[in-house]
């Protein structure tokens, strides 16, 4: 099986970097005319919009072979649910929970925060390994 890489939406990328870059132009404004909007807050609309653009470059989550890796947003943080089987991966509704020695463990990726497409692919690979799917059948 090859690496299937998820992605953020595209959706809540541009609407949080231009919600920041317009929060900014606001703050900036209100400072040249009255110097009464602190630089503190032009600076975290600028973090916004550095967030938003994270969104559209950086990778979710990857979908490996024997693993399943979930990366931070900022920083070199990454969470990884090592698997002998995909099947050890439960969708509950939209919540997915990774069963390890008798553990649930919820997995914190969301579809809404999800690349649809991808997020399609992924979905259908652990729905499809519940239902009696081989992993290998999965490509």
């Amino acid at each position: 099986m090859e690496t299937l890489k998820v992605g953020y939406s595209k959706t809540w990328g541009w609407g949080i970097m231009i919600a920041g870059f317009v929060l900014f132009l606001m703050n900036f404004y209100l400072f040249t005319l009255s110097a009464k909007a602190s630089m503190t807050q032009m600076a975290l609309c600028l973090f916004l919009s550095f967030s938003g653009a994270l969104y559209l470059s950086r990778s979710y989550f990857e979908l490996r072979r024997n693993e399943l890796i979930v990366y931070a947003l900022i920083g070199p943080m990454k969470r990884r649910y090592s698997f002998s089987n995909i099947n050890e991966f439960v969708f509950e509704g939209d919540k997915l929970y990774h069963i390890r020695d008798g553990k649930r463990k919820r997995v914190w990726v969301g579809k809404l925060m999800s690349d649809k497409e991808a997020w399609r692919e992924f979905e259908t690979r652990i729905r499809r390994a519940d239902f009696g799917g081989e992993l290998h059948d999965l490509d």
